[in-house]
């Protein structure tokens, strides 16, 4: 539960082996998106869809939902360079 939110390295993953990190980061990534999303502990109003895509995450919102919401857009950004440093590619759409 440590690594749901803020500054992620990889160094607090390396101690897992490949497989036990094949099923693990998935995991993580949904947990921190999940986290980043239900920011003022409102519901979503909108349907957020996130795949893997060429060992990449893609997370699809409504057209015109992230203007709308531009601090969850800066969270996602911020997100963006989180995961990378775990070498993890996330792409907004």
């Amino acid at each position: 539960m440590r690594l749901h939110r803020k500054k992620l390295s990889e160094n607090r993953i390396d101690d897992l082996d490949a497989t036990a990190r094949i099923a693990f980061v998935p995991l993580l990534i949904c947990l921190r998106l999940a986290v980043l999303l239900h920011r003022r502990r409102e519901n979503l109003d909108a349907t957020v869809h996130i795949r893997e895509k060429n060992d990449a995450y893609v997370t699809t919102f409504p057209e015109g939902w992230l203007d709308d919401n531009p601090l969850t857009l800066a969270s996602l950004t911020e997100e963006q360079a989180y995961l990378a440093n775990i070498g993890v590619t996330l792409t907004v759409e």
